[in-house]
């Protein structure tokens, strides 16, 4: 009896660590990126480039919020939004494509409060950046903001933030 009830306080106990609606994407993918042509990122123009760094899960600080919503009143308004999430290699390869996926989901979902057209925004989870590393690296619990415009923009290519 008494195993079972230290059984039950161990998965109440990483519940609680692992919430399963965290790691759910927020922002459906149907309704981001429908006028992103993946393909011609390629020969795009980087303008801009943004790490946001996440504190535990989910959970990004308020000056990265505040930084990033005063940056994309900056961005043209042709550009387009791409938006990499990553995690370490703690989890599953799963856990980590679902929390990386989600990550990135967070902040696309952020920008299209502040204004930026779903449309031109394409987020992907890009899973742990190093599986086979060592776990627990907040460099690598993050979320890659990148701004792209068209070849030919009139738009100055050395305008790239880091």
């Amino acid at each position: 009896m008494e195993r079972r009830r230290v059984l039950s306080l161990g998965v109440l106990v990483l519940a609680s660590f692992v919430n399963a609606a965290e790691l759910k994407n927020r922002a459906p993918r149907e309704t981001f990126g429908t006028a992103v042509n993946v393909d011609a990122l390629e020969d795009s123009t980087l303008i801009d480039l943004r790490a946001i760094h996440f504190i535990g899960k989910t959970t990004w600080s308020a000056q990265d919020k505040t930084t990033l919503a005063s940056m994309a009143k900056q961005w043209p308004k042709e550009a387009v939004i791409e938006i990499r999430g990553y995690a370490d290699g703690a989890g599953s390869r799963a856990a980590n494509q679902a929390l990386s996926a989600a990550r990135a989901g967070i902040v696309a979902e952020f920008l299209r409060g502040n204004g930026i057209p779903a449309e031109r925004i394409l987020f992907i989870g890009g899973g742990a950046v190093d599986p086979n590393g060592p776990t627990l690296r907040p460099e690598h619990q993050r979320v890659d903001v990148r701004v792209f415009v068209e070849p030919g923009s009139a738009i100055v290519e050395n305008t790239v933030r880091q």
